[in-house]
């Protein structure tokens, strides 16, 4: 178990990253990685493609080039929660939009053997909250994406929309934000606790601005 008094940065940090079919959780993930930090460092990785049984939609292949072709030999995810039990356990689990990648990953994975596989433990780290109140003021379409929040802060993704480089720039951007005093160093729990509420918060302005848009006139 964690140790919510412990400050967070005492913990070590496990970050997931999905590359997937769809946007929702049963459209499968084709793409999967795991990164462990620990005193500010990367001390185990794991990463692997995924046969979901589903066709990959070319829209999807457009942004990862992950094709069917690519995962026919792959295991599927189910098959790989040792290796991501491996990397998890007891460490805080973190990926960069939190709910979704928590969402393909309970599709298909859950279980009390790690908070990263629980899915009653919805606190996880998320930098995007952070980005979205430091960043707020940034222009530009798609601001918030991981690649632009990390260029701001002088991080480079190799790779990008693959989730080995995407899982490891994200852990990378969580560094830096500490470094920037962006995240401050506190308990656990009192980190995940604002989290959460901020995340509340984000998505209950966001519903608000949707509900000030003009209507779209049916024609």
């Amino acid at each position: 178990m964690l140790d919510m008094d412990k400050c967070w940065v005492e913990h070590d940090v496990c970050v997931l990253d999905f590359e997937t079919c769809g946007l929702l959780p049963a459209d499968g993930a084709c793409d999967v990685a795991a990164v462990r930090f620990s005193g500010g460092r990367i001390v185990d990785t794991f990463t692997s493609l995924i046969n979901c049984g589903k066709p990959i939609p070319e829209a999807a292949s457009a942004i990862h080039g992950i094709r069917d072709e690519h995962v026919l030999d792959a295991p599927t995810l189910e098959e790989l929660a040792p290796h991501l039990l491996r990397l998890a356990s007891g460490a805080i689990p973190c990926a960069y939009n939190a709910v979704f990648d928590a969402g393909f990953l309970h599709a298909a994975i859950t279980g009390t053997d790690c908070e990263m596989f629980d899915p009653s433990f919805e606190q996880w780290l998320d930098p995007l909250v952070v980005a979205r109140d430091v960043d707020r003021f940034a222009s530009g379409k798609g601001r918030h994406a991981l690649e632009k929040v990390c260029a701001r802060r002088g991080i480079t993704i190799e790779g990008a929309h693959r989730a080995l480089p995407d899982a490891t720039a994200t852990g990378q951007l969580l560094l830096e934000m500490l470094r920037r005093n962006e995240i401050k160093p506190c308990p656990l729990g009192k980190l995940l606790s604002h989290m959460a509420m901020r995340r509340k918060h984000q998505e209950q302005d966001f519903q608000g601005w949707l509900a000030r848009q003009p209507k779209q006139v049916q024609s």
